[in-house]
C-alpha cells in the first residue's frame, strides 16, 4: 500500500478518535435521576416461553421465561425516564426520547410508555404484536402483586387452551397438517401446563410431529434443529448454514446489481 495512502488512513482515524472524545454528553441531573429511580418499571413473564423485541436505535430487549416452578421471570428493569443521545453537531449530544408525544424532539420520556413498546402495545401497534396473552405485563413493583399475577396468569390459560385447540384442529386434519401446524415447545407444553392426557389429545403420542427441538445456548428460547440463527437473540447455532446464508444473500445481491443477462465480473466468480 502506498505510503501517501497509509498516511491519509492514519489521519482520519485520528479526526475520528478526537471527534469522538470531544462530543459532550449531557449529565443526567440528579433530581431527575432520583425521580426515574422512584417510578421503574419492571417487565415480568409467567410463561413458559421467552421473548425479543427489536426497537429500532432502541435497542433489543429480551424477557426470559419463567423457569419451571417459579411464578414469574427474573425482571427486566426500565428506568422511569428514559431516553437516548443523539449528536446535534460535532461536538454536542442531545437527549432524545425513547417514546412519547408525536412531534417531542428532545429530553426523556415516561419509562412506562417505552416498557409498553417492549411489551408490544401502544398507538400503531397492531394487537397480535403484544406479548400480553403469553403471560407478559408490567408493574411498578419490584416484586409483583397478587392481583398483577392472577391477571397475567388467567391471560396466559387462556393461550394455553387457544395453542391446544389450534392443535387439536391440525391433528383431525390429517398427519400433514399436523406436522404443518403442531410444535412441540408450543403446543405440547400448553397441553401438559393444562394437564392434558393423550386420551384427551392423541397428538401428544405423536413424537414425529415437527422436528428435534433444542435450547438456544445464549437465550434458552427453543428452535427447531437446522435453523442458522435464534429468533430472539440472532445468536448463530449452525454456523455452515449461516455462512451458506450469507453467500446466497451476497449473490442475490451482486445479480440484482448487475442485472439481467450480464455475466459476473471476475471478483464475483
Amino acid at each position: 500500500m502506498p505510503l501517501l495512502q497509509i498516511g491519509r488512513e492514519q489521519d482520519v482515524l485520528a479526526h475520528q478518535r478526537a471527534m469522538n472524545a470531544s462530543r459532550f454528553i449531557p449529565q443526567v441531573d440528579e433530581l431527575v435521576a432520583e425521580v426515574s429511580a422512584a417510578n421503574r418499571v419492571y417487565i415480568f413473564n409467567t410463561g413458559p416461553w421467552a421473548h425479543c423485541r427489536e426497537l429500532g436505535s432502541a435497542g433489543r430487549w429480551f424477557i426470559p421465561a419463567c423457569p419451571e416452578g417459579a411464578d414469574y421471570s427474573k425482571p427486566v428493569m426500565i428506568e422511569g425516564l428514559v431516553g437516548e443521545p443523539y449528536p446535534i453537531n460535532e461536538v454536542e449530544c442531545a437527549i432524545k426520547p425513547l417514546s412519547g408525544k408525536h412531534g417531542q424532539l428532545g429530553g426523556t420520556s415516561s419509562g412506562w410508555d417505552f416498557a409498553m413498546q417492549i411489551l408490544g402495545e401502544g398507538p400503531h401497534i397492531p394487537r397480535g404484536q403484544s406479548f400480553r396473552p403469553f403471560g407478559v405485563f408490567l408493574s411498578h413493583s419490584e416484586v409483583p402483586k397478587p392481583e398483577e399475577l392472577r391477571a397475567a396468569k388467567a391471560l396466559l390459560q387462556q393461550k394455553y387452551v387457544e395453542l391446544v385447540r389450534y392443535a387439536s384442529e391440525a391433528y383431525a386434519q390429517g398427519p400433514a397438517k399436523a406436522a404443518e401446524i403442531i410444535q412441540p415447545d408450543w403446543h405440547f407444553r400448553a397441553a401438559r401446563a393444562l394437564k392434558k392426557t393423550e386420551a384427551e389429545c392423541p397428538w401428544l403420542a405423536n413424537t414425529t410431529v415437527g422436528g428435534e427441538r433444542r435450547e438456544c445456548p445464549n437465550c434458552g428460547t427453543a428452535y427447531t434443529v437446522g435453523i442458522a440463527q435464534c429468533a430472539s437473540c440472532k445468536n448463530i447455532l449452525d454456523e455452515a448454514k449461516y455462512l451458506e446464508n450469507e453467500q446466497r444473500m451476497r449473490d442475490i445481491k451482486a445479480k440484482l446489481k448487475r442485472g439481467p443477462g450480464r455475466p459476473p465480473a471476475n471478483d464475483e466468480e
